[in-house]
């Protein structure tokens, strides 16, 4: 700057002093020449003496819409590290009628040495597509004024930089509501609006001001708008005005035919179609199944306006009960309403005198209710509330009210089933079952078994000859069975024990539809107390005592005991007046079985008397001759005996 500067008068003191340092510095000065402030933010190169001059070398780079220049050789700071960057600047706009300009920014205010000159010019092309800096065709003789999608180009230093914009369609004012030009009974003309077009009601846009084939006598609406161009959009609608046709006058004759009645145009008849085929209304009502809502008939083909002379529209339908399925005859009176529920109807209307009539029905809807499964134990009973069943198909507000569930057994079962049936349903208070065909689905019962109340208790005695076992009191009808080991009780009689001992007896006791109840019980028999005492004996010395069981006295056999045998010792063989007659041994039988074991046997000696024995002794004298001998008497004694 200070180069650039050199040919001026500057006073300054400051300035020639920096003027001559010889290094470099980026500075910004403020001068004060003749009174008047000059700032500059452009980078001064102070580097020579006065009157000493440099160069720059530059390097061009374009991106996008900006070129950037950058010192390559004897270069101010700022140029080598930041360069200078000037911008080709292109905004979308609107339409309007001039032409759309880029300008260019950037390029410093002061002169650069050897920097390119200041672009100028900027080149407008058509651009391919919006945004887009792709150009087609040849370059535009100026700038671009109709709407369309555009590149401005700039040169500088021999790279080239673009910048993409659009110009858009510009909007119109609304212009005000149409005006009448003129009606008739079929047509309406509205005034011209230059440049504008028209509908009528929710119909199409058309350029002209004149709409026919409208009925007579009839209000209509219209809107006006200024038509879009290629530059332009449409302008919002106009308010509507409302504009009636002409009016006319008919006589009509009416002929009802089934459900439907025609009215036929019989003087003053503008209309053509009035006259020949006639206005046609037709009573529709069908066959539907039952919702729950009430089934409405309707009508059709009455004109949607209003034509002069053509009686008013049926103003209401009236319902009655058919006495059969397809049949217009009525049975009884009108019906409050339209019908909702299962049944035969007929629809009636009438219209310039004549009658109409259509039949129709209402058939039951279909619908499900199946039991839920249920798990009851044996003797109890299902549950039987509608809370029981699940119910599919029913309209919502119709409710089971009531309903029959039959279990297929009463036993004990996994794979019973519930079978409803007879279901009774209510809207409110009123019922309304014709109104469904119900399928009645099963749903699973499972009776689990009861259980039983089982008494068991043993036996404890002493022995008395007779069987003993355990006692088992089940209920009526249950079937016991008796085992001597836990899994094995097979017998259908009671095992029981006679003999002494101790006895575990096993039961199981099963009934159909209980739980099989199973235990054991404990038999225990003790000896029974016996005494034998010996029947007291006098016997002879050299005789033997009686060893019969009648020699004893038995004292507490059992039942059909008896003793078998028994052995009897006397205490000697001697005289004696106060010997013992001791019992052992006995036997005890019943019938063929020794018992002997089921006895604590107490043995009590008897009496015994031994009296003495005679003896045979034989004397015999001597008698004969003397012979000068001794002679005696001769005794003979038993054996042992001694004589004196």
């Amino acid at each position: 700057m200070l180069n650039n500067m050199k040919n001026k008068e500057v006073n300054n003191e400051a300035f020639r002093r920096i003027k001559q340092l010889k290094r470099v510095l980026s500075v910004t000065l403020s001068v004060v020449l003749t009174g008047t402030m000059i700032h500059s933010a452009v980078p001064v190169l102070v580097s020579r003496a006065e009157g000493e001059a440099h160069t720059h070398s530059w390097t061009y780079a374009a991106s996008g819409a900006s070129i950037t220049a950058t010192c390559t050789g004897e270069c101010d700071a700022s140029y080598n590290e930041v360069g200078i960057t000037v911008t080709v600047n292109a905004e979308d706009s609107a339409y309007s009628g001039s032409g759309k300009t880029a300008n260019i920014t950037g390029y410093p205010g002061v002169a650069v040495a050897e920097l390119a000159e200041e672009p100028t010019t900027i080149t407008y092309y058509a651009a391919t597509e919006a945004s887009s800096t792709v150009t087609s065709g040849e370059p535009l003789e100026s700038a671009p004024v109709d709407v369309g999608h555009y590149v401005a180009v700039m040169t500088w230093g021999g790279e080239v930089a673009k910048d993409a914009f659009s110009i858009t369609k510009a909007n119109q004012a609304q212009p005000a509501a149409p005006t009448s030009a003129g009606a008739t009974l079929n047509s309406i003309t509205l005034e011209a609006l230059a440049g504008g077009e028209y509908k009528c009601g929710e119909g199409g846009w058309q350029d002209s001001t004149v709409f026919s084939g409208l009925t007579p006598d009839t209000e209509y609406t219209f809107y006006q708008r200024l038509k879009g161009d290629d530059n332009h959009n449409a302008s919002p609608a106009s308010e509507g005005t409302t504009i009636r046709t002409t009016a006319h006058t008919h006589s009509f004759a009416y002929t009802a035919d089934g459900n439907t009645i025609t009215a036929k145009c019989t003087a003053d008849c503008t209309v053509e179609s009035y006259h020949t085929s006639g206005i046609t209304i037709t009573l529709n009502a069908s066959n539907s199944t039952y919702n729950g809502e009430a089934v409405t008939a309707s009508v059709t083909g009455y004109p949607g306006a209003a034509v002069t002379g053509l009686a008013a529209a049926p103003a209401s339908i009236t319902y009655y009960n058919a006495t059969e399925a397809g049949s217009t005859t009525a049975d009884g009176e009108a019906l409050g309403t339209a019908p909702k529920d299962v049944g035969n109807y007929v629809a009636k209307i009438t219209w310039g005198g004549q009658e109409a009539s259509k039949a129709f029905s209402i058939t039951p809807k279909a619908a499900t209710i199946t039991a839920k499964a249920q798990t009851i134990t044996y003797g109890t009973t299902i549950s039987t509330g509608v809370s029981e069943v699940e119910a599919n198909g029913f309209v919502e507000g119709d409710d089971i009210f009531s309903v029959t569930l039959t279990p297929s057994t009463a036993n004990v079962t996994t794979e019973g089933t519930i079978t409803p049936s007879d279901a009774v349903i209510k809207r409110s208070s009123t019922d309304i079952t014709a109104n469904y065909t119900i399928t009645y689905t099963p749903g699973n019962l499972t009776i689990t078994a009861e259980t039983m109340e089982v008494i068991a208790s043993g036996y404890t005695g002493t022995y008395d000859s007779t069987a003993h076992g355990i006692t088992v009191t089940a209920p009526e009808g249950a079937t016991i069975k008796y085992g001597t080991a836990e899994d094995a009780c097979i017998s259908e009689s009671n095992i029981t024990y006679t003999n002494v001992g101790t006895y575990t007896v096993y039961y199981e006791v099963t009934k159909a539809n209980y739980a099989t109840e199973t235990g054991s019980g404990t038999v225990t028999i003790s000896q029974k107390a016996l005494t034998i005492t010996a029947n007291g004996q006098s016997i002879t010395h050299g005789g033997s005592i009686s060893s019969l069981v009648g020699d004893v006295t038995v004292t507490g056999l059992a039942g059909e005991d008896v003793l078998d045998s028994i052995t009897l010792t006397p205490s000697t063989a001697n005289v004696t007046a106060s010997g013992t007659i001791t019992p052992s041994d006995a036997v005890i039988k019943n019938g063929g079985n020794t018992v002997t074991d089921n006895y604590n046997i107490t043995y009590n000696t008897g009496n015994l008397t031994i009296t003495a024995a005679s003896m045979e002794v034989s004397a015999t004298g001597f008698n004969g001759t003397y012979d000068g001998s001794a002679h005696g008497i001769t005794v003979t004694g038993p054996e042992g005996s001694t004589v004196s």
